[in-house]
This record gives C-alpha cells, structure tokens and sequence, in this order.
C-alpha cells in the first residue's frame, strides 16, 4: 500500500514500525515523515491534557486551551493562530526539554535590553550584579525549564545571608532573575514563570537606617565654609574650574553627571535660562560617555532651570579661564588640560574641599539635597522644587528635603518660639 500525505492526514493513529521498515520505498512522499511525527505528538498531547481545545469564535480568532502545571496555584492560558500550533506549544509545555540554562538565558534577555537603547549605566549595574548574585551560584547552571520556585527560594535566602542584605539591594536581585524568566517566556521556552510562585521571607533582611541630617546636606554654616575653601583653591589653583563647577552647583543643585556634561551653549541669557538636557554616563566598558538622553524613568529630566546675574558671572568667568589656558572640548563648560572634566575628578575635588573647609566629607549629592532643603527652607512649594530637581515623583523630592541648621541653632528657635509661655502665671 502507498502511503500518501493525504493518508497520514486522515488517519488519527499510525504504526511506526510500518514507516521504518518502508523508509527506502519510494512510495514515501515527501513531508510524510514529519507529518507522521506531528501526529504522534498531537495523540500525545491528547492523552493527558484535560482541558478542552476551543476553536476560534466570533469574538476570538485563536484556538485557546488552558494547562495547569504541578506547583501552579491557578490555571494558565495558551492560544495560537492554527490548532496545529496550539498543539505544539502544548507538546512543548508537557515534554519539552530546552536545555538552556539560566546563564542563556540571561544572555539572550541583556542582548534583548541593549537593543531597547537602556541607558549604559543600567546595564553596567544589571552585569555587576548578575556577577556578584548569580554568575558563580549553581542556579546559573540550571535549565530554566527544571527550574523550581524552590530553587529561586533557597538561593534568594542564602543571599539575604551571605550578603547581610537589604531590602532595597534585593529588589534589585529579584528584578534580574524575573526580567530573564519573563523574557523566557515571551520567547516560548518556558510556558510559566516560576517566579509567580516564589515566597521570599523578607524578615532576614538587614534594616534600612536613614542616616541623620547631618551627614546628608551640608549645614548652613558648612556652606559658609566651603565657599571659603573654593574661594582659597581658586587663589592657589587659578587654572582650575572645577573649584566653580563646586559653587555652582550649589546655585542648581544637578545631578553630578548634569554637571560635568554641561556646554555654554545650554545658556540662554536672554530668556535667563539653562537648558539641563544630557549627562556624563558609562558604557559596556566602563567608559565615561555622554548621552543625550538623561534617566529614562523620569520625564523631567530635561528642563529649563532659571538662572541670575549671579550664575551669568560665574559662566563668563568659567570662559575666561579656559581661553586663558588653551582648554577646549567641544563646547563642554568644565574642562582643563586632558579635555572634559568627568564625575569622578568633581567628586574627589568636593572631598578635598571638604577637608580643606575643616568639614565632614560629603559628597556632590549632598549638594543637591541641600539645594532642595534650601529652597523648601525659603517657602518654596514642593511641586515648584520637584520640577527643579527634574524629579518625577513628588515622593522624591520629599526624601531630599532635611534641616540644614546646626543643632544650636534648632535650640534658639525652639526657645523663642516657646518664649511667649514665660509670662503666663498659673492661677
């Protein structure tokens, strides 16, 4: 007897062993082998799959199926353009075994990450991450389909250990082995997360303790002090910006990477403005870069800052300096001999400064919630602030905000403000 495509087709159950015995015959039409293979995975699936296969509706133009995998509290879904389709997926939830560990699969998500334009910065901190949390840990080396919540759970808590973590830092863990079990998913070679079942004790966390005030801003009287400090680097140093990169800073209150990532041509003295619309970020190498685009996660990034004769004089001053000296790099404001200046030369000159000033060290960041205390300090609106830090959420801008007076100064107000009970008499 011939054996037809057509045949394989209406038949819903064949004898494997008739088509070996008859692989040299000519009466095998091509695709016969592949149709009779798909066969067999179908009457497989239907063996054990207890739901039923819904064809497309009015309403619906998939074929859809539910699946309910051991350890899965409620039911899934799968559906597929063809019922041929439908079945595969199901094969493959049932007895596929993609032997792809997590280590792959990881890969293959950072790949997918890169080629969303994700800031460099992000990705450095994914990596940095992924080497310290899970590269050299016996979950990397486990096939994402044997992949057990029990499995995330036992490395997760040995983590919270070893590490002494905090809740904040295990967030960021959590979020690197879900990113890669969802992109696992949306690729097809895991039906189900299993990240959906993971229990985490948080409770081994260690506690997040919010540093006082005082080493968060620079007080009142320690502005007074670093004025004084950039004002002498200035007199030994006159070839030097980065002592007025410093005192501007604490006029604008920028990120460190707006900063250093700043150009003259971001001046509007016009209109008295100046435009925050990039900052200094790393690449895959570690390299300091610029970009033009600044945190993804906040839409206020870029904005408009207004500025005064005060900030117009340091700017010309700034210029003067570099036509003096020969220092040119595009039109970058800050930079000396070897070109742009980078975060890091401004941060080790804030700690020097720091140390000359005879305060504690603090850091540019530092400057920048004293700005924002600063301004909330004079009455400003919090909604007025948040858009000037270029935060998007208010919440944000109310973890910025600490008294920027010395604890001397906090006495005598609360003294004379409490002044007009000292001349009442109890009768």
């Amino acid at each position: 007897m011939a054996l037809t495509a057509t045949a394989l087709n209406e038949q819903e159950s064949f004898d494997l062993s008739f088509l070996l015995n008859n692989l040299n015959s000519d009466t095998i039409p091509p695709g016969a082998l592949e149709t009779l293979v798909n066969e067999m995975k179908i009457n497989k699936v239907k063996e054990i799959h207890p739901y039923k296969i819904s064809p497309p509706g009015e309403k619906c133009k998939y074929w859809k199926t539910y699946y309910k995998l051991d350890g899965m509290t409620s039911r899934g879904q799968l559906k597929c353009m063809t019922e041929r389709g439908l079945y595969q997926k199901l094969y493959e939830l049932y007895f596929g075994e993609d032997k792809r560990e997590l280590r792959d699969i990881y890969n293959m998500w950072m790949t997918k990450r890169q080629s969303m334009n994700l800031s460099p910065r992000t990705l450095l901190r994914s990596d940095q991450r992924w080497i310290r949390y899970y590269k050299n840990y016996p979950i990397a080396d486990i096939p994402v389909f044997r992949l057990k919540p029990s499995h995330i759970e036992d490395h997760i808590h040995h983590l919270i250990g070893e590490f002494k973590m905090k809740d904040k830092e295990l967030k960021e863990v959590l979020s690197i082995i879900r990113g890669c079990l969802q992109f696992a998913v949306r690729e097809g070679i895991i039906a189900s997360n299993p990240m959906d079942r993971v229990l985490i004790n948080r409770s081994g966390c260690m506690p997040s303790v919010r540093k006082n005030d005082r080493s968060r801003v620079y007080l009142r009287e320690e502005i007074k002090d670093m004025f004084h400090a950039i004002s002498d680097e200035m007199e030994n140093n006159p070839g030097n910006t980065l002592p007025l990169a410093i005192q501007l800073e604490f006029k604008l209150g920028l990120r460190i990477g707006e900063l250093v990532a700043l150009r003259f041509s971001d001046i509007d003295p016009d209109a008295m403005t100046i435009h925050i619309q990039r900052m200094e970020s790393v690449n895959m190498d570690k390299e300091p870069v610029v970009v033009n685009h600044l945190k993804k996660k906040s839409r206020e990034s870029d904005r408009y800052l207004p500025i005064s004769e005060y900030e117009l004089m340091l700017f010309d001053k700034i210029k003067r300096i570099n036509d003096q000296y020969g220092y040119s790099d595009e039109d970058y404001m800050f930079v000396g001999p070897s070109g742009r200046y980078h975060i890091r030369a401004v941060d080790n000159r804030i700690r020097k400064l720091c140390r000359n000033a005879g305060i504690p060290e603090k850091s540019c960041h530092d400057i920048r919630r004293s700005v924002a205390s600063l301004l909330h300090a004079n009455k400003v609106p919090v909604e007025k602030i948040r858009a000037y830090m270029g935060h998007n959420d208010i919440n944000t801008t109310w973890g910025y905000i600490y008294d920027v007076d010395s604890e001397e100064v906090n006495k005598n107000i609360m003294k004379n403000a409490l002044k007009e009970l000292n001349s009442l008499e109890i009768r």
